[in-house]
């Protein structure tokens, strides 16, 4: 059965911006040391990976059809087509052809509609700290975030944006690409990758499939950037959006990591979930109501 933390970490939002513990610091060389492609060796000479696994979370890798046959046919379909795309980074409109191979119904850009609405993350981030919020929003691109502040100014919550028209969304989405291809040039790829991640999630320009969309263009990224073959992500969803961009840079490597020795086990989830321990500050009443809601209208299986 699924518990509140589980639910947190599936559903497709949230952590927070802590920090390692030494604990969890420690438990996450401990999977690195087990990788059996070293750091400095090329990841590339063999991409010998299960595909599924990278689409499934790794919190519920029990098999391809863990999320259900439409959606790993619909994604392994959109990443056939983008196999053929070559290595050059995709443009806006080959995004939009990719997410509608990934989604099985028509899930357009965004227009107006207030698509987001029982969304837990304005309910779990309801009087967070001056200095979660900050360590949440640096590096997301500008205003895709949209942010309720108190009298005082301080931020009260943090959503995605309810209501955004298809030419202002087009805009973002252009902004972040320029801004992704520019930190490039000063920035570690796995960080400016982080960052890009970040930034297309709290935009989430589709009224569906965003988490797909995101899944494929960061296995895309992986490989025309030279970084990995793969990753095979603990949560494709639930950490993108309120973690800090360091911490995800973390939490790609270790995708990474695990896709280099395989799988995810048992051991490695424990890992995992020692190296990213899950804020208290959202253990509440309030968050896990509005998780409940989102896992009964998502329909995931229970026995998962």
């Amino acid at each position: 059965m699924l518990n509140f933390v589980h639910v947190l970490l599936a559903v497709c939002t949230v952590n927070t911006a802590c920090a390692f513990s030494m604990e969890g610091s420690v438990a996450l060389l401990q999977l690195r040391n087990k990788s059996t492609l070293a750091i400095g060796t090329s990841r590339l000479d063999n991409c010998d990976l299960e595909t599924w696994r990278r689409f499934v979370d790794g919190e519920f890798a029990s098999g391809p059809d863990a999320f259900g046959d439409s959606f790993i046919d619909s994604m392994m379909s959109a990443w056939d087509w983008l196999q053929n795309k070559g290595d050059g980074l995709l443009s806006i409109e080959e995004v939009i052809q990719m997410q509608a191979l990934a989604c099985p119904v028509d899930c357009p850009i965004r227009n107006v509609e207030g698509h987001g609405y029982g969304h837990p993350l304005p309910d779990c981030t309801n009087g967070m700290t001056a200095e979660s919020a900050d360590g949440m929003m640096k590096g997301v691109l500008e205003d895709v975030i949209d942010i309720q502040r108190n009298e005082d100014g301080s931020v009260n919550s943090l959503s995605i944006k309810y209501y955004m028209n298809r030419g202002w969304v087009m805009n973002k989405m252009e902004n972040i690409i320029k801004n992704y291809t520019e930190s490039l040039k000063d920035q570690t790829p796995l960080h400016a990758l982080a960052n890009f991640m970040r930034s297309w999630a709290w935009l989430h320009p589709f009224t569906n499939c965003n988490g797909r969309t995101r899944a494929l263009l960061l296995q895309h990224e992986l490989k025309r950037l030279g970084l990995a073959c793969g990753a095979f992500m603990y949560n494709n969803n639930g950490r993108v959006y309120l973690t800090t961009t360091d911490e995800f840079e973390e939490m790609l490597q270790e995708g990474i990591d695990v896709a280099d020795i395989g799988s995810w086990n048992d051991e490695r989830r424990q890992l995992h979930q020692k190296a990213f321990p899950l804020d208290p500050h959202f253990d509440t009443r309030g968050c896990k109501e509005a998780y409940d809601q989102k896992l009964q209208s998502l329909g995931l299986p229970q026995d998962q």
